[in-house]
């Protein structure tokens, strides 16, 4: 009877913990984004670096020694030199300096000794962690920074409310109509029905987008819409390949009542690069 009462008291406590958590992430995601462009890029820059230890922490699953502290640092120094040429604070021929010091490091990789085992994959492992987790998140946040050079915070915003929308309209219309599984074989509980129903809600919330912010065109607004949507579950069912190949549930345990700060911003890794590609070509197509 213990157990049995108990189980109903933990389910209700983790709700409530992922509800104030949730609540909590989203203040200070949207604070951020509406304050000011420095704090937009230094919050998205911590949550870039925490994302990449995420990753590197998983590694060591299969890795012995995946060089995680080295790989933090290099992640720190390129989200820094990236945040500090977005605000305008490093000149432009500055940020020339990053690939040089990835090579660098990837040369110093292979020649540590503690990687001489494996040193195929800790190269292979920090080059994902930059190009995977990094580079969407710099590409995220220098959309809102595409047009004249300033930032834009309602690119950056109604990039977050495409996202936050395709992901609730999935869920429950996954919930309630969802029987035509996407990919069983990595994601058994995503639906066609839940796709559908996430891309559509996406789609109205860009409709809304367009009216309150009409910088940006009603085909713009819709192309992101899409593209987050695609992005979103490419992005999605990618990251829970990753924990399923490496027999995981949740990618960490940073964000209480969540799991980690991939697990939350696992659309935004394929969609940010794809939004940012639209809106570059979309700007120069209308001139």
């Amino acid at each position: 009877m213990k157990s049995t009462s108990s189980s109903p008291m933990k389910k209700a406590s983790n709700l409530q913990l992922r509800v104030l958590s949730g609540v909590i992430g989203g203040v200070l995601l949207l604070g951020s984004v509406w304050w000011r462009g420095e704090s937009f890029v230094a919050l998205f820059s911590l949550i870039a670096l925490l994302s990449a230890y995420e990753l590197l922490t998983l590694a060591q699953i299969h890795i012995k020694h995946p060089g995680k502290t080295a790989g933090v640092l290099s992640s720190a120094i390129i989200l820094l030199l990236h945040a500090l040429h977005l605000v305008g604070a490093l000149q432009s021929w500055a940020w020339l300096w990053a690939p040089v010091f990835l090579f660098v490091f990837l040369c110093w990789t292979l020649l540590y000794d503690r990687h001489q085992g494996q040193p195929l994959e800790v190269m292979a492992l920090h080059c994902v962690v930059w190009i995977y987790v990094l580079l969407p998140f710099m590409l995220y946040m220098r959309a809102a920074y595409l047009f004249e050079g300033s930032y834009h915070y309602y690119i950056a915003l109604g990039f977050l409310l495409l996202l936050w929308a395709n992901d609730t309209g999935a869920y429950f219309v996954g919930k309630a109509l969802g029987k035509n599984k996407l990919f069983p074989r990595i994601s058994p509980g995503k639906t066609w029905e839940g796709a559908i129903g996430g891309g559509v809600l996406s789609m109205f919330v860009a409709l809304g987008l367009s009216s309150a912010f009409q910088s940006l065109s009603v085909e713009q607004w819709v192309g992101m819409s899409f593209l987050i949507t695609v992005g979103g579950i490419y992005g999605d069912l990618t990251e829970s390949m990753i924990k399923r190949s490496l027999g995981v549930k949740d990618s960490g345990k940073l964000i209480p009542g969540h799991g980690g700060f991939l697990d939350r911003f696992d659309g935004l890794l394929l969609a940010a690069p794809l939004v940012a590609a639209w809106l570059y070509w979309s700007a120069r197509a209308a001139f």
